[in-house]
């Protein structure tokens, strides 16, 4: 396991026994976590109950590649199945509701409901027991829908390292990698600037040795060479965290991945981008030593609205019928 992918697991850990990460495992520049969204509608007894049952029910799988199905014959699938139940009839609310605007304000505030489940999953996960899960994998992209991006990245994390799968509407060749991928970068792209570049950094991290298409990657190093320019028209020298090397550390690392973008996808859309940026690194004397430090470990705290994730990204076509 990578020391990447260790360190961003400690995290989860920490954050799970609500413990304190010692100093060199914080990045510098991260925020609080923000905490979970009280869960409504549901008791204290209930929560841990979902808690303790995600936790029983994964830890019956012993994961190698696929997470297995759910094992019907174990009392712990009965609180799945009822939660489940609860979940087909929030994402009917939610396919009701015309405007998808709309409809990030409703994900935002059933999204606390299934969070003890999936905090239990994710401690089974972490012991390498999983099983194919919709309650999880939904969240996933409710999370990205609701732009919560820290917790978007905690669980996709749980998902790649156990192999569960994204909701089946998204296509047999999605990935919880390809997806947080590409939702990242579409949502960086067209919010200028509401994705953090933490965000894109914690992304990049934690898909960087995922197989998926390379327009996406290339979509990806786009995101971040426009989040490493946003940053150095902005850098101030005298600020506590401005990073070593200055604003051309900024540039040359805008200018990094803007390359690989266009490596990946000819068609990516950055050649201006690239000819502002050797112009800009030119006036300002070069590239230094060292580009920008990256990649970050934790969005920390993430921008506000994403954009609305539903179902028409999956193949082209509007299903938001399944929520």
């Amino acid at each position: 396991m990578s020391s990447i992918f260790q360190k961003h697991q400690a995290q989860i850990r920490a954050a799970m026994k609500g413990e304190e990460l010692p100093a060199h495992q914080v990045d510098a520049h991260r925020e609080p976590t923000k905490r979970p969204v009280p869960v409504i509608g549901a008791s204290p007894f209930r929560q841990h109950k979902q808690n303790v049952a995600a936790a029983l029910l994964a830890g019956t799988a012993h994961v190698e590649g696929a997470a297995p199905f759910i094992d019907e014959g174990n009392p712990a699938a009965a609180e799945y199945r009822n939660l489940l139940v609860s979940l087909h009839a929030d994402m009917r609310k939610i396919s009701d509701t015309a405007s998808h605007e709309a409809r990030i304000p409703l994900k935002a505030q059933m999204i606390g409901t299934y969070r003890p489940w999936v905090d239990g999953a994710i401690a089974a996960g972490l012991d390498g027991a999983a099983t194919q899960d919709e309650i999880v994998a939904e969240q996933l992209v409710w999370a990205v829908d609701t732009g919560d991006w820290a917790y978007a990245l905690q669980i996709a994390g749980h998902m790649m390292a156990n192999g569960v799968s994204v909701p089946e509407r998204f296509g047999k060749t999605t990935t919880p990698a390809s997806f947080l991928v590409e939702k990242a970068s579409e949502a960086a792209l067209k919010s200028d600037g509401n994705v953090p570049l933490a965000v894109l950094q914690s992304v990049s991290a934690l898909t960087a040795s995922a197989d998926m298409h390379d327009q996406k990657k290339a979509a990806l190093m786009k995101a971040l060479a426009r989040g490493y320019s946003a940053d150095a028209d902005a850098f101030d020298a005298a600020a506590d965290n401005a990073v070593a090397g200055g604003k051309p550390a900024l540039v040359a690392a805008a200018l990094h991945h803007a390359k690989r973008a266009l490596d990946l996808d000819k068609n990516a859309g950055v050649k201006k981008d690239i000819e502002r940026l050797e112009r800009q690194l030119k006036e300002l004397g070069g590239a230094p030593e060292e580009l920008a430090p990256e990649p970050a470990q934790d969005a920390g705290k993430a921008g506000s609205d994403a954009g609305d994730n539903d179902e028409n990204t999956a193949q082209g076509a509007d299903a938001s019928a399944t929520g």
